[in-house]
């Protein structure tokens, strides 16, 4: 319900621009400064692997996921609490059921 056209589109920035970010960051690294930190044309050889592509899918997921759970709890909890709440107002005082 929160989410929308503009927030879809800054995570799909987000994310293209980081793989932009990596593509163009391991082509331009020096080849003479790597000895011990391997960033020349890195990128693109891990993109050919497939644990890699999984591994970007879960980190993407994973918040994605998080807010899919507490949208469900707040379904599954939360209008039964707000329900049960209002009718004991009710019952405590009349006049609180106004404020709900």
């Amino acid at each position: 319900r929160h989410i929308t056209l503009i927030s879809h589109g800054a995570a799909v920035i987000s994310v293209a621009a980081w793989f932009i970010w990596q593509a163009v960051y391991s082509a331009v690294y020096p080849v003479s400064s790597t000895e011990g930190y391997e960033v020349y044309f890195a990128f693109q050889q891990n993109a050919r692997n497939p644990s890699f592509w999984l591994i970007v899918l879960i980190t993407v997921a994973i918040p994605v996921l998080g807010s899919i759970a507490v949208r469900a709890l707040r379904i599954g909890f939360g209008a039964s609490a707000i329900t049960w709440t209002a009718k004991n107002q009710r019952r405590v005082n009349p006049d609180a059921a106004q404020c709900v």
